[in-house]
């Protein structure tokens, strides 16, 4: 028997795994089964995937074994950040809780921050009193002049400002929309002491990279919305707000006002600044986005880095791909697809047959970044 043989019957066996794979998908009582996260105290979920049950996590007040020492040092000083108001509360309820009780087995640590209203203090009485019974902090009043009156803007400028409702090492931020998909790890957040950072590059389809660049004196080198939690050091944030202040010669408060008035993400700005000044200290993952538009070597875009720079910069192991333990459902499908129309994900019931493909959305596309760099080298 040579070779040819075994060639063909490794043909055979992927077409037969094939076909199964496309009949379970197909098949009714598996694609059509509805997973409704339902926000209650013993989170009645009986879902069931390709690959078995799921179960609620049994939560406990300690840390599972066998985390490097390094990394339980910092998860000991860890906790997550939300920045949320009553308008939002849907996505929490229906979401981002359901997801956590099912994916985050570590100690939760979660501190909300509302606004000082009365919807936003009843909100609070009604969040504290249930998993995961976050720390809840109403963050003090700026004046409306630095973030235009707009409550979005006043949300993002409280993430600049963190250390007045947050006091712990190392923060990783999260929002109303985040949905873990898988067990959210330690390994997939820190590598040893270093958080981790998954920044996507190529063609830009936002048009926030101005900010950054505006606001950092830096063109952005990548997008950083494209995953949850986002993990920092609290000191780089607040060392952020300085360089601003250097850069800029005013206040944090009027730099930020400047910026505001136009597309920008806070949490891209945070990254682009501890990539450019801090890179040592973490790890750094690159994903690049496909796009209609071309992106060689000589692409320009205003306020991007151009396309030569990630050929320079990019080590072998920011290339290799590394999974995600959530998705940012509202702007998933934009992140990862790299259309010009943002999709619609707002929505609150999840069959199994959608979140199956969100995962196999992931697998294309850091297959599809390989093999993009492969061919790059070669």
């Amino acid at each position: 028997m040579g070779q040819g043989y075994f060639y063909r019957l490794f043909q055979v066996l992927v077409a037969v795994t094939t076909a199964l794979l496309v009949v379970m998908w197909r098949h009714p009582d598996f694609s059509q089964k509805t997973i409704t996260f339902i926000f209650s105290s013993t989170a009645d979920f009986t879902g069931s995937t390709l690959w078995g049950v799921i179960e609620p996590v049994a939560v406990s007040g300690d840390f599972p074994p066998n985390i490097p020492n390094d990394t339980l040092e910092v998860l000991k000083d860890f906790g997550l950040y939300l920045r949320m108001y009553s308008g939002t509360s849907d996505f929490y309820f229906n979401t981002l809780v359901p997801s956590m009780k099912y994916f985050w087995f570590l100690p939760v640590n979660l501190t909300i921050v509302l606004d000082d209203t009365p919807e936003d203090r009843a909100l609070a009485e009604l969040i504290g009193a249930d998993y995961p019974y976050p720390k809840v902090c109403f963050q003090p009043k700026v004046d409306e002049k630095y973030y235009h009156g707009k409550g979005y803007d006043l949300q993002q400028l409280d993430m600049f400002l963190i250390e007045k409702c947050f006091d712990k090492k190392y923060v990783g931020f999260i929002d109303t929309d985040t949905m873990f998909v898988t067990s959210a790890t330690p390994e997939l957040m820190f590598n040893g002491s270093k958080p981790i950072m998954i920044g996507t590059y190529g063609y830009p389809i936002f048009s926030r990279r101005k900010g950054t660049h505006f606001a950092l004196g830096k063109k952005e080198a990548f997008n950083f919305m494209a995953y949850f939690p986002m993990a920092i050091k609290v000191d780089h944030i607040i060392e952020l707000r300085r360089h601003m202040e250097k850069t800029h010669r005013m206040p944090f408060l009027d730099v930020f006002e400047k910026f505001s008035g136009d597309a920008y993400s806070q949490f891209s700005i945070m990254c682009n600044y501890v990539w450019y000044y801090h890179r040592e200290e973490y790890q750094f993952k690159a994903q690049f986005t496909w796009h209609h538009r071309p992106w060689t070597p000589n692409s320009h875009v205003e306020g991007r880095q151009a396309a030569g720079y990630y050929q320079e910069q990019l080590t072998e192991d920011m290339r290799f791909p590394m999974p995600r333990s959530s998705i940012h459902t509202k702007v998933h499908n934009t992140c990862m697809h790299s259309t010009d129309t943002q999709a619609s994900t707002h929505t609150h019931t999840h069959t199994e047959r959608e979140i199956q493909k969100d995962m196999y959305t992931h697998m294309c596309t850091w297959c599809r970044l390989s093999r993009y760099h492969t061919n790059q080298k070669e």
